[in-house]
């Protein structure tokens, strides 16, 4: 009788120990499938993240700028310049001396694919630039087209750093001698020629 009652309670203890083992593995399964599911979250909000981030877009109202006129801009704590060339100095940079610029193709340039021409720019009537010299990061005045004379030739237009005095035409490209040795940052920027609306959008 002893020995019958020891045997059903070793079946027992034996049931029950089967039975906690496989309650363990479940949930241990459980928790590995709610990790995985965590990380698939993480993943995919950060791609959504990242994403956005491409996309994000400033705009700035530019149609009241004149022919000639230029504006200052704050483009998330960047100054950027936009400045609308009449015709008359679209001119000048097509007829421009190259041997005068130290980067005259803009082969060493930071900017998008469509600013490497002699506009530097999308378009000829519409220059856009970050408005820091490339020397010091110094702010930069507009001096307009004169007849004064910089480097022997009468001075067609463009940019001066307020720092050491290093030059850029008016497609923002360096001018050889002073002490920058690039062509002023253009970000990657279109204008929608109906509204006049300028939109920078951020490649960082």
């Amino acid at each position: 009788m002893i020995d019958k009652i020891t045997s059903e309670h070793s079946t027992d203890s034996g049931g029950t120990r089967l039975l906690v083992l496989r309650v363990l593995v479940k949930l241990m399964l459980l928790l590995a499938l709610l990790v995985c599911l965590w990380v698939m979250l993480q993943a995919m909000s950060d791609g959504r993240d990242s994403s956005a981030d491409r996309t994000v877009a400033s705009t700035f109202e530019i149609g009241d700028i004149e022919p000639g006129g230029s504006r200052l801009l704050d483009w998330n704590g960047r100054p950027v310049v936009v400045l609308r060339r009449p015709p008359e100095w679209q001119a000048f940079l097509r007829e421009a001396n190259p041997s005068l610029l130290l980067d005259p193709e803009s082969n060493q340039s930071k900017q998008p694919d469509f600013a490497v021409n002699v506009w530097r720019s999308n378009s000829p009537e519409w220059f856009v630039a970050i408005a820091l010299g490339t020397d010091l990061g110094c702010t930069l005045n507009f001096l307009p087209p004169s007849h004064l004379l910089y480097q022997r030739e009468r001075w067609r237009g463009g940019f001066a750093d307020t720092c050491r005095g290093s030059r850029y035409d008016l497609a923002g490209r360096v001018f050889q001698g002073p002490f920058a040795t690039a062509n002023l940052t253009v970000p990657d920027w279109t204008v929608d020629t109906a509204t006049r609306t300028l939109v920078l959008r951020d490649s960082q």
